[in-house]
């Protein structure tokens, strides 16, 4: 069903790495999308299908508009939260020949927030 030298991009979420005393079922089917990524990526070498997966931070949308109040806003390097179009810029980045080196991985798109 998908055709040799694909890209699958799957969207996981920082909560896989903090979890939470409210969200644990959420952190644990996002730990599995990071799992799923990375098997299928070994899955599908054979027919060089790229699998990558996207885990972002705090991103501007409606369930994020109390953003300032949530305790890991102090934590962004980049003191703001990310809006979809980056989310969608790292989407169709992997997906595109310009990512055609890049399988099995885990990008974080959270503006440093677990540098600190």
């Amino acid at each position: 069903f998908f055709k040799n030298k694909s890209s699958i991009v799957n969207i996981s979420s920082f909560s896989s790495i903090s979890g939470g005393p409210y969200s644990s079922h959420y952190a644990i089917s996002k730990s599995g999308i990071e799992t799923l990524t990375k098997n299928l990526s070994i899955f599908f070498k054979d027919k060089k299908i790229r699998v990558n997966a996207i885990s972002p931070g705090l991103i501007r949308t409606r369930l994020a508009k109390n953003f300032k109040n949530h305790p890991y806003f102090e934590r962004i390097l980049l003191n703001r939260i990310g809006e979809t179009e980056e989310i969608t810029n790292v989407v169709e980045f992997l997906l595109s020949n310009k990512s055609s080196y890049i399988n099995g991985q885990i990008i974080n798109v959270d503006g440093g927030m677990f540098l600190k």
